[in-house]
């Protein structure tokens, strides 16, 4: 992998902090590949995302999930960087 860069390639070399949510929810890179367009990843889901009987709010997964596919999508792009934009109410 090395010798890519961008925001994706960035966090996962540890060249750049992974996004705060990502943090939140236990991110942790596995592995990529580019070719294939896979990427695996693990999440550490802590007590603080349960229900009262002890399960993952299904709010959480989807979080993750989201935090896996949008990673998956930009390194298959192909693109080097991004520009953000936010905007609040």
């Amino acid at each position: 992998m090395s010798g890519r860069s961008g925001p994706f390639w960035d966090g996962v070399e540890g060249r750049a902090a992974i996004p705060p949510a990502a943090a939140t929810l236990g991110f942790r890179f596995i592995d990529a590949d580019v070719e294939a367009g896979t990427i695996e990843v693990a999440f550490a889901a802590t007590e603080a995302f349960t229900n009262p009987v002890g399960n993952v709010l299904g709010a959480f997964v989807a979080a993750m999930l989201y935090d896996t596919v949008g990673p998956a999508c930009w390194q298959r792009s192909g693109l080097t960087s991004s520009s953000r934009r936010v905007s609040s109410m």
